[in-house]
């Protein structure tokens, strides 16, 4: 079914059967009442950093038109989860439930105020990542929205993030080192980074850790510590766990 406009009506339905004649066999009269539409929302969730299985926020920035929703249901994508209070913000409180029925999970948002959501608000929330992207797992990674007049109530909206964001892992790793027992000797890495986000929600990643196995030690002895693709930086190594940070402006 179509509606004619976004703001029709509830209207009366017409229901008839019919034979050959020209008039109908029988007829509701037109007495049965129509539905009101919900209204349709804008939604768009980001995330500066997304690492696979880790906890982050996401930022989810929501057009609710002339709905006053007091509860927003943002339904997971597959693979992903949040912890049972996944608030990231003192303006929301948020809360992760699975449905019993279709064992989806979702986020239930509220305003910490007595008043409801409106306009064009953004939201934060914790989630957990999957170990690779929802298309890997056979599902599409979009985020669906639905907003309700009181909790659990009648629904006024719904909308759909049908993009998201991508992954952002550690790709590219490669280790280069002499596998020789009980010596010290040089170990050579390399690695690719991707990020998300513009202006401050870039957060440009400036360290780097590592946690070799139990068995191997790292130094930052000075004589041997480089980063060779980029030798304008200056560095600053720590150990326990090993860490090395970028203390220029690149």
């Amino acid at each position: 079914v179509v509606a004619a406009t976004a703001s029709a009506s509830l209207g009366f339905w017409r229901f008839e059967t019919r034979d050959s004649g020209e008039l109908p066999t029988h007829t509701n009269d037109a007495q049965t009442l129509g539905f009101e539409l919900v209204e349709i929302f804008t939604i768009r969730v980001t995330a500066a950093h997304a690492p696979p299985t880790a906890t982050f926020p996401v930022d989810i920035a929501l057009g609710l038109g002339s709905a006053k929703p007091r509860q927003l249901r943002i339904v997971l994508p597959a693979g992903y989860t949040a912890p049972p209070n996944c608030t990231s913000s003192p303006s929301t409180s948020c809360e992760q439930r699975i449905d019993g029925a279709s064992g989806l999970r979702s986020l239930y948002l509220t305003p910490s105020s007595k008043s409801a959501f409106s306009g064009s608000p953004t939201l934060a929330a914790l989630v957990t990542a999957p170990s690779v992207e929802p298309s890997e797992l056979g599902s599409a990674g979009g985020w669906i929205v639905s907003g309700h007049i009181t909790s659990g109530g009648t629904q006024c909206g719904w909308g759909e993030d049908r993009e998201g964001f991508s992954l952002t892992p550690l790709s590219g790793i490669e280790m280069r080192y002499a596998g020789i027992p009980l010596t010290t000797v040089s170990l050579a890495i390399s690695f690719e980074v991707r990020w998300h986000g513009t202006g401050s929600a870039a957060r440009t990643p400036r360290a780097l850790q590592i946690l070799p196995p139990a068995t191997y030690e790292l130094s930052c002895d000075t004589r041997f510590l480089r980063l060779i693709s980029m030798p304008g930086n200056s560095s600053v190594c720590a150990v326990d766990p090993f860490t090395l940070s970028l203390a220029g402006d690149r």
